[in-house]
């Protein structure tokens, strides 16, 4: 389980909300710090505290970015009722879905796509569009989304393979994997007959288990050969993005590293034209392996990290051809993915020594540890697959320590659908998924619930147990994943009474719905294509969602790279640059990177998404 934090978010346990477990403990002296000084004599001094954490000199505005934030004018408030507002939303900020479990009680799943860093600095960027366009000669070395973020060109990939990836997960098994042919094989097989009965997620409390389909065709995959060339050099799966996401950074690790692959359109049953292709299938399939890498206790592994992945960006030098420099990053990210590199603090790789000069020797990125197999659980691999006239499904798997298989998990983040129903199969489940969401939703003073969030990038549920995680995700029937629709028509009462109570305080019940909807696996990937969840640009234009087609990434090629969704194109992509700047320019206020060190697109944060 990724980055597991024990806790209850239970209302009569909010007291627990400043015990935060161990592995969270630069927030934990955080919050202690802040506390101590808004609850005594220090109060001023907690406020100037709190101001230097979150960029906030205006307690009681709440817009669209921070940036925003900084200019709005509003009455002054008087200190003693700040002090209390202060310490709830430091409390929440570093403890909600975080607080210590107790005897019996579930770790909680922070969301695999909102957390950490990413969802910290999310209000600090801006969506004015008067920000400064293009960049300064003078400005921080470019940040290429296709080099450093989301690297998607066949040439910047071609030293990273299918083969290569499951060849590696069983190098770093230690022999726990006999070869890759046994990796594929055992974990399919979990999607077939009596093994998938019978390894299908279960329901930690004991109650009734939630749907999984187990006539599913990625079962039929367990009997087909995914390495076998085919058409002239054609390979079954593709690699068709190596990602960073540096977003995803918490305090113990440095993000997230991604290999997404892709069943290739050709790899058919039967492939037309070739009497000796492997036997393939038919639909589609991708395959998304997110490695969190491990900071060792030391957070200038990561800037080490970062840095590196930004060199990336860098041109050619003076006479060297484009292709040349292509082949030099193909292979500096197969070295990072699949070998393993030594980085100096700046970033540079390391060949040899460097007379006692801090380095960094990292591991593999891909890597059974990094997949679930550790003592941590962090990282999982993800599925999101239409194979044989079946419908759209979303699936989550980690490496299983004990036996070494890829297993079926949980989809974090996503909760029950049928939870939310007037007809839930557990009532238990569902009032605690009542107290989640009115957490979420709270409007008592300045300091919102995390789902009212203004900034499309950072609005979020609190971590959620286990006990109310789906086991899949049905991106095509809506009343199987759309949870928009079931509140709508069948919704439960109570958590129809708490959105409509937060509603005439704050947005509408559809955008409330609607939000809780996008952060599920089926609602980010194809039930949150229309409509508005709540969010201005700096002019108060309502912005809508992006239309994604069931995929944020295809095997389709556009323009020499393989095509990504409106949404990774307009709305996440320029978030996640604003991120890695500000984090490499220091991560505070203070060090805020300048305008003219960002892409246009980064500056303004939100511009190009089509408005409602």
């Amino acid at each position: 389980m990724p980055n597991t934090r024990k806790g209850d978010y239970s209302h009569r346990q909010r007291e627990s909300f400043v015990k935060i477990s161990d592995d969270t403990a630069g927030r934990q002296s955080r919050l202690h710090v802040l506390t101590y000084l808004l609850s005594g004599n220090r109060a001023q001094d907690g406020i100037a505290f709190f101001e230097g954490m979150f960029g906030m000199k205006d307690t009681g505005c709440l817009g669209f970015a921070w940036k925003r934030l900084l200019s709005c004018k509003v009455r002054s408030v008087r200190l003693a009722p700040a002090r209390g507002v202060l310490v709830g939303f430091a409390v929440l900020l570093f403890s909600a879905g975080a607080p210590d479990a107790g005897e019996g009680k579930q770790p909680l799943q922070d969301h695999p796509e909102r957390r950490g860093l990413g969802v910290e600095l999310a209000g600090q960027s801006s969506t004015n569009t008067e920000a400064t366009p293009g960049r300064d000669a003078s400005a921080a070395p470019t940040i290429v989304w296709g080099r450093s973020l989301f690297v998607r060109k066949p040439a910047l990939l071609e030293e990273i393979s299918f083969t290569g990836v499951m060849d590696q997960l069983v190098t770093s098994s230690n022999g726990k994997i006999a070869d890759r042919d046994e990796l594929f094989r055992n974990w399919w097989s979990t999607a077939a007959a009596d093994e998938c009965e019978e390894l299908r997620p279960k329901q930690p409390n004991g109650g009734p288990p939630f749907s999984y389909d187990c006539s599913r065709a990625e079962g039929m995959l367990k009997d087909k050969d995914p390495y076998k060339a085919f058409g002239g050099g054609k390979t079954p799966f593709i690699i068709v993005a190596a990602v960073n996401r540096v977003d995803l950074l918490l305090d113990d690790d440095c993000g997230e590293f991604r290999i997404i692959a892709g069943k290739h359109p050709d790899w058919k049953n039967p492939v037309p034209n070739e009497a000796d292709a492997p036997n393939g299938i038919t639909g589609e399939m991708l395959i998304a392996f997110e490695a969190v890498m491990p900071n060792e206790g030391d957070p200038k592994r990561c800037i080490a990290i970062q840095r590196f992945w930004l060199s990336l960006s860098e041109g050619p030098a003076q006479g060297q051809r484009l292709e040349d420099r292509e082949r030099e990053v193909a292979i500096l990210l197969r070295r990072f993915f699949l070998e393993g590199i030594t980085l100096a603090e700046d970033g540079s790789v390391v060949d040899g020594d460097l007379g006692g000069r801090t380095t960094f020797r990292l591991p593999p990125a891909m890597h059974v540890d990094h997949l679930g197999a550790s003592e941590s659980s962090t990282g999982q691999v993800r599925t999101n697959s239409k194979l044989h006239g079946g419908q759209w499904g979303l699936r989550e798997y980690r490496f299983d320590k004990p036996s070494m298989r890829l297993l079926p998990t949980r989809t974090t983040g996503s909760p029950e659908p049928t939870l939310f129903s007037q007809n839930s199969p557990d009532s238990e489940a569902t009032n605690d998924l009542v107290e989640l969401v009115a957490e979420s939703i709270r409007t008592e003073g300045s300091a919102h619930g995390p789902l009212l969030d203004p900034n499309i990038n950072s609005f979020h549920l609190p971590g959620l147990p286990e006990h109310l995680l789906a086991a899949e995700m049905n991106a095509e029937n809506r009343s199987l994943g759309d949870y928009a629709a079931i509140l709508h028509t069948e919704g439960h009462p109570d958590l129809i009474g708490e959105i409509e109570g937060a509603a005439a305080r704050v947005l509408t019940s559809e955008q409330i719905r609607k939000r809780i909807q996008s952060l599920s696996c089926a609602g980010c990937h194809k039930f949150s294509n229309r409509g508005s969840g709540g969010f201005k640009d700096d002019f108060g234009r309502e912005i809508c969602w992006q239309g994604t087609n069931n995929t944020h990434v295809t095997t389709t090629l556009r323009d020499g790279e393989y095509q990504i969704s409106r949404a990774l194109k307009f709305v996440f992509l320029p978030h996640r640059e604003f991120v890695m700047r500000t984090y490499l320019a220091g991560n505070t206020p203070e060090n805020a990177p300048a305008e003219e060190d960002m892409s246009t697109e980064a500056q303004l944060a939100g511009e190009g998404l089509p408005h409602c």
